[in-house]
């Protein structure tokens, strides 16, 4: 917000684009302003906990008057990518969706990988093609599931293979569970036994096996 012209600037500090003026914080829902908050140009969009602390505030009221069961989910910029912020939101039933940055080993990942994993998604004006995969950043600590998207065509006209931007999402969902398991040893191994019916519906064995450093299971 470039405030430079004005008289009265109580906290303006210099922007990116050299100015005067202020870096504001918005929460939207729809065309709502439902949170904002003014801080010094210099800011970046992350700052501190400042972000942190709105999502927690507004999930809380959600939560009281429309109900712990209700589905939250918040859509991020690239600004808020942060393996510190986003599994910091309050959890469970609250999704994060944050866009991604494209760099060099994602472009050259999308390329390499062949036709037969990638999906289509289509409406009435645009058709795309998405990629389900992990990513984990130099210093990120876990993998987070990762949505590579690339246009094929918009409106009746198809797009060539250079003319088609990619674009990266990531997301994170978690959510508490409550089942009866019984862990027992025997034999040098660890057996988890689950009903027949939580281990098709949680798909305990992908999960296991997905996570970053599983424990060696056997499953019963």
């Amino acid at each position: 917000m470039d405030n430079d012209e004005a008289q009265q600037r109580h906290g303006v500090e210099p922007t990116y684009q050299k100015v005067k003026g202020f870096q504001p914080l918005q929460l939207t829902w729809g065309r709502l302003i439902i949170d904002a908050v003014f801080r010094g140009g210099s800011k970046h969009r992350n700052h501190r906990d400042t972000a942190l602390k709105m999502v927690s505030h507004i999930v809380k009221l959600i939560r009281k008057h429309c109900g712990a069961e209700i589905p939250i989910i918040i859509r991020l910029d690239t600004g808020f990518i942060d393996q510190k912020l986003l599994p910091a939101f309050p959890a469970p039933g609250l999704g994060v969706i944050c866009s991604g940055n494209i760099y060099n080993d994602i472009d050259r990942l999308a390329d390499m990988v062949p036709k037969s994993p990638w999906r289509r998604e289509q409406n009435r004006r645009q058709a795309w093609e998405y990629l389900d995969c992990g990513n984990r950043r130099g210093n990120w600590h876990t993998f987070w599931r990762a949505i590579l998207c690339r246009p094929v065509a918009s409106g009746k006209q198809r797009l060539l293979d250079f003319a088609r931007p990619l674009t990266s999402y990531y997301y994170l969902r978690r959510q508490v569970i409550d089942i009866a398991a019984q862990m027992v040893r025997g034999s040098g191994q660890v057996i988890l036994k689950v009903t027949e019916a939580n281990m098709a519906q949680w798909q305990f064995a992908g999960l296991w096996a997905g996570s970053n450093t599983p424990p060696q299971f056997v499953w019963a």
